[in-house]
């Protein structure tokens, strides 16, 4: 039988199911757990907050790329501007829209599949969780967000389907097989 030592002091462990160890006094829990929402009762979250979470999140990523492009002595926004400087600059529009796609793209994948909400749906109090009732994974990720540019491409009108599914899915979420839910008060 292999015996437990604490991961800080390495100072063997007695049996049972310690918190912390009985000689330097740390913790022996995982230093970042996600809480269990598996049997947790959980309400779909309001259209309205998911409205005001993706606006929120909007803006922070608004701020990030102006912030980028500050840094960068206007370099990023250089060549949205094509019609100033001539049509030769115009093969770097493409790579511009690139950068925002992947900015944005990535901050939705990187907060939903690393804690299931970004800062706008943890200020709203709501969080995207696969069917088990996790954190989406990266593929998931992935899927919500190529799921929501081809939602924008259609006009919106993928999204009606909000208003008529039963847990309000859209054509993003049944993508990605994933739920928006309500937190509650905390």
């Amino acid at each position: 039988m292999k015996t437990r030592t604490c991961p800080h002091c390495q100072h063997a462990l007695p049996q049972g199911n310690l918190r912390f160890c009985p000689v330097c006094g740390l913790s022996l829990q995982p230093a970042t757990t996600f809480p269990d929402y598996s049997y947790q009762p959980l309400e779909t979250a309001p259209l309205v907050s998911r409205f005001l979470a993706r606006m929120i999140d909007y803006i922070i990523i608004t701020i990030l790329t102006q912030l980028g492009d500050r840094l960068s002595d206007g370099m990023l926004f250089q060549s949205v501007e094509w019609w100033e400087y001539g049509v030769e600059d115009l093969p770097q529009t493409p790579l511009v829209l690139a950068i925002f796609l992947l900015l944005w793209i990535g901050y939705f994948v990187v907060f939903h599949s690393a804690a299931g909400q970004t800062p706008g749906k943890w200020l709203c109090r709501i969080i995207v969780l696969n069917r088990q009732r996790k954190p989406l994974y990266v593929w998931q990720s992935l899927l919500r967000e190529l799921g929501w540019v081809l939602t924008l491409l259609t006009g919106g009108v993928l999204l009606l389907k909000l208003l008529f599914h039963s847990e309000r899915r859209g054509f993003h979420d049944m993508l990605s097989q994933a739920n928006v839910y309500a937190l509650g008060h905390p």
